[in-house]
């Protein structure tokens, strides 16, 4: 059954529930990008919206997406485009240097949060303290990425970074992330699945202590020999008696294809967003598929009388 959806841009203290031509379209990925939603608005000589006003999208009443108007474009017939982002893009917008001190990548988020008048939801600890972590004019949201990634890198433990819907930054252990879509060959219209050695995937590992110059090496010598040599190198400052550990570590989780699986026009849910955790079954001509997969990203498609998503997966031997 089609969910109730209502759109509302907010000037000020007026809101607006425009009538939209065609699909309302809302985009969220697991990693670097800003929640988007796009439509567009007939008759706008009546909507009175500006750059930067508040754009709200409920689903049966509660907050779906929560964000600001940054792209309008009107045509000649009197529609008007418009494209808004969560606050996620404010991470990617801005640029500046931090150096941290014995801080976990939560407490580094929630600093950045603070000096970027970011309002914040739940922040899972991440319970891994960098001694030192230095970034020179880099976009807030690299930073973030960055000590997502080495934590992940050190941990195993993975978070996800996100707008919750409500106006609020949450940071969420993937563990944690998982709903109750189950896809299968009932649904979608279509499928498509790659594989790729192209982008991170390595099967050696160097890591370069700075201080001492020690080097530590892990390599995969089969798959050295199928695929050639992709080498990644480091410069680390752990101690020396765990750097080996961590190239062990490292050349586990790189030591293979990406995979990528996308599915269109699945049946729409709302607990879906980038970072979500779904059970697939499929057989796709490559192999058969029967496992929880990540939401690498997701597109949600509002149109007439059905709510469907795109789907881009990956997990286990799965990887975008």
């Amino acid at each position: 059954m089609m969910p109730q959806v209502t759109l509302q841009i907010i000037n000020g203290g007026t809101v607006m529930e425009p009538l939209t031509e065609n699909d309302i379209q809302v985009t969220l990925e697991k990693r670097g990008a800003a929640g988007r939603i796009d439509f567009t608005v007939i008759e706008n000589g009546e909507m009175d919206f500006e750059l930067g006003n508040t754009v709200k999208l409920l689903i049966d009443g509660a907050l779906f997406f929560y964000g600001f108007v940054f792209e309008k474009s009107n045509s000649k017939d009197g529609k008007t485009s418009v494209t808004a982002y969560d606050q996620l893009r404010y991470l990617i917008h801005n640029k500046f240097s931090y150096i941290f001190e014995d801080k976990t990548a939560d407490e580094i988020i929630k600093v950045i949060a603070t000096d970027y008048l970011l309002n914040l939801g739940t922040i899972d600890g991440t319970d891994y303290p960098f001694e030192s972590y230095t970034c020179e004019n880099k976009t807030l949201m690299d930073t973030i990425s960055e000590v997502l990634d080495r934590t992940y890198d050190e941990t195993g433990n993975e978070f996800i970074l996100f707008d919750d819907g409500a106006g609020k930054l949450s940071l969420r252990h993937h563990d944690d992330m998982k709903t109750t879509v189950f896809v299968d060959a009932t649904q979608g219209e279509d499928y498509s699945y790659e594989s790729s050695i192209d982008k991170d995937t390595y099967n050696d590992v160097v890591l370069v202590h700075q201080d001492t110059e020690e080097i530590a090496e892990a390599h995969d010598q089969n798959n050295i020999s199928k695929w050639g040599l992709l080498r990644l190198l480091e410069t680390v400052t752990d101690t020396t008696e765990t750097v080996q550990t961590r190239a062990a570590q490292l050349l586990e989780i790189y030591n293979r294809p990406s995979k990528k699986l996308s599915v269109s026009s699945v049946f729409g849910n709302s607990t879906v967003r980038g970072g979500s955790l779904v059970t697939v079954n499929l057989k796709t001509a490559a192999e058969t598929i029967n496992q929880t997969m990540g939401v690498y990203s997701v597109t949600h498609v509002f149109q007439n009388d059905r709510h469907i998503m795109n789907l881009t997966l990956e997990g286990g031997e799965f990887s975008a």
